[in-house]
């Protein structure tokens, strides 16, 4: 999502959020079978950071958007969110 790419719309967060909801509850069902479960926790921390991410992007851009004068750079990136490094 980051690194050049456009960033989305509310509408296109919410979709990738609700695409993440449904990869971790897949992958939590398959962590809990799966002989190597080490892996598969890896890629569930990184799914929820990405989903964390977004969460916060449209939490930001909510409060931006209620203010008297929005500043467009702060409400496109949800107030840096998007870039932040875990």
């Amino acid at each position: 999502m980051t690194g050049g790419s456009m960033i989305g719309t509310n509408r296109e967060l919410k979709s990738i959020q609700r695409s993440l909801d449904r990869q971790i509850i897949e992958l939590s069902r398959l962590a809990r079978a799966a002989p190597h479960k080490s892996s598969a926790s890896d890629r569930l921390t990184e799914l929820g950071r990405q989903r964390i991410r977004i969460s916060a992007v449209l939490a930001n851009r909510r409060i931006e958007a209620a203010k008297r004068v929005v500043e467009l750079s702060r409400w496109l990136t949800g107030n840096g969110a998007l870039f932040k490094v875990d």
